[in-house]
């Protein structure tokens, strides 16, 4: 079963005492302290944690930064890439606050001074002068101004954040803190900053195991235990509130983990690096199934998304990702042993999916809107075709300034490569390229649907098939691309064991010197077999209801026959069917098989006396209403239909502009003589 999931984090502090794992004081940054706070230690009503938190009554009858709890680690962190210090704090008086501001190096407020401070700001240092303080609240974010406990993430080692610096901010051994509120009313009564336990790590949650699956809930469960509030991934109103990492799975142990019709929320998380907010599979053996799973980056009003948008990285492993969304997201990387689906979900204003060579990674009816990189897709590989192929029946939106899809790999195609582009949409991006024309250094199009670097000596085509849009094609390099548009040309009520011939016109028979075959299939939704005393297609008993191949011989699932679908089956053979034109007709009554075909039970066939049991006859099994599906360039066409035992039909010059469907209807040739 899935394990209970763990976290790296290490507590700095419980603060259920004042000498928790260190000193709490209201004085420990004399500049944020007036003297004149009227209460300040353990508080055993106002705590999110455990059940004990430190708080304090603000100085009366003072603004600005006048009062403030502060801390002294017994133990200094030194900090690392995305190691953080994890806080809860809590402000009764929201509407006492300055509004927030995302401002960089602003001016340090004091007593009676708030300065170009935010209305909440968590110093971090290796004492009390020297030190960064980080923007983290305010009357107007996060969950002010209802109010509530927050719980916030600092990064000390960052240059660049919302807040100011005192001093000469140290890079290691941080150890001393101060949790200030910066008022612009004095609200004299009341304990009315508290803060709870103090963390420390990177911030994951690692989630291993097997079935029963593990789910969000269980996360959420573990994150919200009273003895951990650890603030990564929090049961919400309507979901969950997630920071940090999710593992799930490790190099060394896998995950089974499905769930379903989830909306997350990623939190605010201003004072960290970009890729902070992260979830990565790392097992090969792991399997993640998500269907209706809605990720969603938010920032307080007024304010841009922040740049913590939330990564995933999927570099191994089985994942099912089904109706899905990200809006505001980051980037999305499948690495090269990844087996990804990702069926109908939606990408909106988010950074780009990277195909970093995952060729079993499949996108189909996906939609990309507005990506706030310069592509949406990028293909790393130099496999661009199998890459470029598992992306269909997508659509592309652009605002005007990125692209659809980036072969980020020079290639050099010494042979013609077609490449199919099927059904993919494309709209806001530049006008198409010109159809059957050589495309080659073009220059830079910040706004091409597809951007390509080709150098070898073969043309690559890409194909539009089934309606798709005609792309933009940005390519750099030396070697000429074309793009041809293919239209599907659905021909309709076949009889099975038919063959079909698409010439381009004119063909021999319409007047012209030769014949181009621009598709074609040899055999319509049949299967003809000679059988042998101990290889044969059967009827199952004299009252026909399953027609059966026994002993490995013809595949009767090649057929495509679905319940409710009219089959024949016809012997061929002088003595038993001169003409071709006798046959017994069944309705199907059930799923096929590669082996028997349920039907509706038939009394009085013609061929039960020679097909009860084993037999030597030569024997057709095939469809009847059939229909087959080419994919043809815009053009003009010379169709034929062939089929033994049938008058040939032949259509000429079919014009064919957009997806056509071509109804016929065959009738049996009656002066056809069977020379078997």
């Amino acid at each position: 079963m899935a394990n209970t999931p763990t976290t790296d984090l290490v507590t700095v502090s419980t603060a259920d005492t004042t000498n928790a794992g260190g000193t709490w004081a209201d004085n420990t940054f004399s500049q944020f302290d007036n003297g004149n706070a009227a209460s300040f230690g353990q508080d055993d009503l106002l705590y999110i944690h455990n059940d004990l938190a430190i708080s304090q009554q603000l100085a009366t009858n003072r603004t600005g930064a006048s009062s403030h709890i502060g801390f002294t680690a017994t133990t200094a962190q030194d900090g690392g890439t995305n190691e953080v210090f994890w806080f809860w704090w809590n402000f009764l008086y929201p509407g006492a606050l300055q509004e927030y501001n995302d401002n960089s190096n602003v001016t340090t407020p004091g007593q009676n001074n708030t300065g170009g401070a935010a209305g909440y700001f968590i110093c971090i240092g290796t004492d009390s002068t020297n030190y960064k303080a980080f923007h983290v609240g305010g009357a107007n974010f996060g969950r002010n101004p209802q109010g509530g406990w927050q719980s916030v993430a600092c990064d000390p080692t960052i240059t660049s954040f919302p807040g100011f610096s005192g001093g000469t901010p140290g890079t290691a051994a941080f150890d001393t803190f101060a949790f200030v509120p910066n008022v612009n009313t004095a609200p004299g009564r009341g304990q009315a900053n508290a803060v709870d336990v103090i963390r420390f790590g990177r911030g994951s949650i690692i989630y291993t195991g097997g079935a029963p699956a593990g789910t969000f809930s269980a996360m959420a469960t573990q994150n919200d235990l009273n003895t951990n509030r650890w603030g990564i991934f929090q049961a919400i109103a309507g979901g969950y509130l997630f920071k940090g990492r999710l593992s799930l799975g490790t190099s060394i142990n896998s995950l089974l983990f499905t769930d379903s019709n989830v909306n997350i929320t990623i939190d605010e998380t201003r004072c960290v690096r970009s890729n902070f907010n992260f979830i990565d599979l790392l097992n090969s053996g792991s399997n993640i199934t998500w269907t209706n799973v809605n990720f969603t980056k938010v920032s307080s009003a007024g304010f841009d998304i922040d740049i913590g948008r939330g990564d995933f990285n999927i570099s191994a492993g089985t994942v099912s990702w089904t109706d899905c969304s990200f809006t505001n997201t980051g980037f999305c990387t499948f690495q090269g042993t990844t087996n990804a689906t990702i069926e109908s979900c939606t990408f909106r204003n988010t950074r780009n999916v990277t195909l970093s060579g995952s060729t079993n990674t499949t996108l189909n009816n996906c939609v990309f809107t507005n990506t706030t990189t310069s592509n949406a897709i990028i293909i790393t590989s130099s496999d661009i075709k199998t890459q470029v192929e598992n992306i269909t029946n997508c659509q592309f939106t652009s605002d005007g300034t990125s692209r659809a899809i980036q072969l980020s790999a020079t290639v050099s195609p010494s042979s013609d490569l077609t490449i199919s582009l099927d059904n993919i949409k494309f709209s806001g991006y530049s006008a198409s390229s010109p159809l059957n024309t050589n495309i080659t250094g073009t220059g830079t199009d910040a706004n091409a649907a597809i951007s390509i670097t080709h150098n070898g000596t073969g043309t690559i085509f890409f194909d539009v098939l089934n309606g798709g849009d005609i792309p933009s094609i940005q390519n750099t390099g030396t070697g000429n691309v074309q793009i041809r548009e293919n239209i599907s040309l659905n021909v309709t009520g076949l009889l099975g064991n038919t063959e079909v011939r698409i010439y381009e016109n004119p063909s021999l028979f319409t007047g012209g010197a030769s014949s181009t075959e621009a598709a074609g299939v040899e055999t319509v939704a049949a299967v003809t077999q000679t059988n042998t005393a101990s290889v044969y297609l059967e009827y199952n008993a004299a009252t026909v209801t399953a027609i059966n191949s026994v002993g490995g011989g013809a595949d009767l699932s090649t057929i495509d026959l679905v319940d409710g679908d009219t089959l024949r089956v016809t012997v061929r053979d002088n003595s038993d069917n001169p003409t071709l034109q006798v046959f017994d007709q069944f309705t199907v009554n059930g799923t096929p098989t590669a082996t028997s075909i349920p039907v509706d039970s038939t009394t009085g066939t013609s061929f039960a006396g020679v097909l009860v049991g084993s037999n030597t006859k030569e024997v057709t099994v095939e469809k009847v209403n059939a229909s087959e599906t080419f994919s043809v360039a815009s053009g003009t066409y010379d169709v034929f239909v062939y089929r033994i035992g049938s008058l040939p039909i032949i259509t000429k010059a079919l014009s064919v502009t957009s997806n056509t469907n071509l109804p016929i209807s065959q009738a049996g040739d009656r002066v056809y003589k069977n020379p078997a």
